[in-house]
């Protein structure tokens, strides 16, 4: 069974991979001094949730992962996702790294999309990719009245409409990144990304994927 100390442990190491003490994992995470103390020590009860998903935050991984370091997995059901392909499987998003939802971009801008997300399964991800799953775009094209919209409606342009993955592991957080091209002219777009495995078969075909979505304005 995994002791506290275990966790503690974890929670040291991770805070050496940050290069953050406890105190300043304590001021981040919005709890005292004194308490963060006790935790790091062993000497309190199980933190509670918030404090949890505070600490999550601070120390730049997913709370179900933080979670599951507390908790001993053995003596919990057997995890599964009920969107994943294989038993074992699940990922998590982290956040947007850049451009976040409705970001503005100008007409033809080059921009890198950068998102994060960590492996919350038990299985490690070998020669695994993203893949973009656009269909022919429908947007939200803003014209002047008696203007026509253009002949050919253009989406977001990725630089590749593949992402290739170093190997992760279980528990591992990786940023997925991408170039795009805004369309000439303004509009409201998105691009959809999906993992597949060496196979090229989704590897969460009920779950939903990466997307960015931006505003194109004629800056």
């Amino acid at each position: 069974m995994q002791t506290f100390n275990e966790f503690q442990t974890y929670l040291k190491n991770r805070c050496k991979e940050l290069n953050i003490d406890g105190c300043q994992l304590a001021k981040h995470s919005g709890v005292v001094k004194s308490a963060m103390h006790k935790i790091l020590n062993g000497n309190t009860a199980q933190p509670q949730l918030t404090t949890m998903v505070a600490m999550a935050h601070t120390l730049k991984i997913h709370p179900i992962h933080l979670f599951r370091q507390l908790l001993n997995q053995k003596e919990l059901p057997n995890y599964t996702s009920t969107g994943a392909k294989n038993k074992g499987d699940a990922t998590g998003f982290i956040e947007d790294v850049t451009y976040p939802d409705h970001s503005r971009v100008a007409v033809n801008q080059k921009f890198v999309k950068k998102w994060k997300i960590q492996n919350l399964g038990d299985n490690d991800w070998i020669g695994r990719k993203f893949i973009c799953v656009d269909v022919p775009p429908t947007m939200n094209v803003n014209l002047p009245d008696g203007v026509q919209p253009p002949s050919t409606v253009v989406g977001l342009i990725p630089a590749s409409t593949v992402i290739l993955m170093d190997d992760i592991l279980a528990g591992e957080c990786v940023e997925i990144a991408v170039e795009f091209t805004a369309p000439p002219y303004p509009c409201t777009v998105y691009s959809y990304w999906k993992m597949v495995d060496a196979e090229n078969q989704f590897c969460f075909p009920e779950l939903q994927g990466l997307y960015c979505l931006v505003n194109v304005l004629a800056i």
